[in-house]
């Protein structure tokens, strides 16, 4: 009770306080909200009644010169990116990327950390990561380096291959390396099909990671959680603690109306309720899922509730089957499951994707491939 421990925003946001004026209590009230708490939450830190937070949040609102909670968030998204350099992200923005991978490239090559982008931006962490794998995919790159030497001018998608004699024989020289590995490649799936795709999740690794869309869903189509193209991971609250790691951008809502959609941690009443791709407005945002009786009459438990991720193309990811098994790959499985993983995604000797018995991989050195259910079997592998 009491002790402040509230962490510091970033160094823009801090000078922003201290050119308004505002007191220690009032930056206190304004952390924790910049920081997802509610009311509630900030008072039992700062040792005050939930009134008098809202006090103090509307003080500094005031001295910032802003209406609203909504308008602070904006603002202080705002802040760190215009501290950074604006022509960069215009510059991002041009190459075809979004408002937020533009922010994070940005401030990446600024040199901030992810936890510290993620701070900066108020999203969380996965966000950041998928967004800045997204940006690196559309620029044409694969680390920050490059990055940099992109935004000075060099590198990156639009960089034409070297045209002299020596650029030219290296680009020879690459050509028939590239036609030998594919022949050997060929070679040996003819020579060993079975032992190629080994049980080490090819199927879910080459469909999904951290920056690939998905949509979570229980069997009679309930929607629980995912991540939308714009990297934003979105669901309802209890399945976000279950599987995103407790963090969401968008969470499960009602309408005034009575629609059903998402809306950002600190949204207020009047504010707009979306779609899940975080940009669909759907009405008027009025309460989270919590917050309503009737979502909450028949809302599945991630307890006991079998679900399917699949992408924008339909493929299954991940998920818990029936039985109460986690299936996907060892890498979708660290990001979503919790590290568990008990039918571990493979393609069978007859092309046939799907999944073996984790337990099973030790004990037999040929494994039944089967669906995700763990029972229907489709094929057979050979163990490598």
């Amino acid at each position: 009770m009491g002790n402040h421990s509230f962490q510091r925003e970033s160094e823009a946001v801090e000078r922003a306080f201290d050119e308004a004026s505002l007191t220690n209590r009032e930056k206190d009230a304004a952390r924790s909200l910049l920081q997802g708490m509610t009311a509630q939450e900030a008072a039992d830190i700062m040792g005050v009644s939930p009134s008098s937070v809202g006090s103090y949040r509307k003080r500094a609102y005031e001295k910032l010169g802003v209406g609203s909670g909504r308008e602070l968030l904006s603002l202080h998204r705002a802040w760190p990116v215009a501290e950074v350099n604006v022509d960069v992200n215009e510059k991002l923005r041009e190459r075809g990327l979004n408002e937020t991978q533009a922010s994070v490239c940005s401030l990446i090559a600024a040199g901030r950390t992810t936890a510290e982008i993620a701070s900066e931006l108020g999203i969380a962490a996965g966000t950041v990561n998928s967004a800045r794998a997204y940006g690196y995919k559309l620029l044409g790159i694969h680390s920050r380096e490059e990055l940099v030497e992109l935004l000075k001018g060099r590198g990156g998608r639009e960089t034409e291959p070297a045209t002299g004699s020596s650029g030219k024989r290296l680009w020879t020289i690459l050509a028939v390396v590239a036609i030998v590995l594919v022949g050997a490649i060929a070679l040996l799936q003819a020579i060993a099909p079975s032992a190629s795709n080994g049980p080490v999740g090819s199927l879910a690794a080459a469909r999904g990671t951290d920056a690939t869309p998905f949509t979570a869903k229980a069997e009679d189509g309930t929607i629980l959680f995912g991540v939308n193209e714009n990297g934003q991971r979105f669901g309802r609250r209890d399945w976000v603690t279950a599987y995103l790691g407790g963090i969401a951008d968008l969470y499960a809502a009602e309408g005034e109306n009575g629609e059903k959609g998402f809306a950002p941690q600190n949204a207020e009443p009047g504010s707009p309720l979306y779609d899940m791709d975080g940009r669909t407005e759907l009405g008027t945002f009025s309460l989270f899922e919590w917050q309503v009786n009737d979502l909450g009459t028949e809302k599945p438990s991630p307890d006991a509730t079998p679900f399917a991720a699949r992408d924008s193309e339909g493929h299954i990811l991940f998920g818990v089957n029936e039985a109460g098994q986690r299936f996907g790959s060892k890498e979708l499985a660290d990001l979503y499951l919790g590290g568990k993983l008990d039918l571990e995604a493979t393609t069978a000797s007859n092309g046939a994707h799907g999944y073996v018995h984790v337990d099973d991989v030790e004990k037999s050195p040929v494994l039944t491939v089967y669906a995700e259910d763990g029972v229907t079997e489709l094929g057979t592998l050979t163990s490598g």
